[in-house]
């Protein structure tokens, strides 16, 4: 169920978080997980957002995930070695794990 904000004025927000900015690495991890999840469902043939009729909608899509595709290859860049490194350790423990 969306969350649902309620303001003095009776003014109602639905499925908008609180704070509107994601703060912590957790704030931003959950954020990432539910665009993860709508990325997900966007490949479905009966959910593909580029089939909207709204063109703006689709030009602000497009433009957002250029950004965002721009912003997570610098983000990942200035992580630099080390942090590949750290992810590449986990995610050679959850192979061994997993058995593989």
């Amino acid at each position: 169920m969306p969350e649902i904000e309620i303001f003095e004025d009776k003014s109602i927000l639905v499925g908008k978080r609180r704070k509107g900015r994601d703060d912590t690495i957790e704030d931003a991890m959950k954020t990432m997980e539910r665009f993860a999840d709508w990325l997900g469902d966007a490949r479905d043939a009966a959910r593909n957002p580029w089939l909207e009729t709204d063109a703006m909608n689709t030009a602000m899509l497009y433009g957002m995930l250029e950004h965002l595709r721009d912003e997570i290859d610098r983000l990942i860049a200035f992580g630099g070695d080390e942090a590949r490194a750290t992810y590449e350790l986990f995610k050679g423990m959850r192979k061994k794990a997993d058995g593989e």
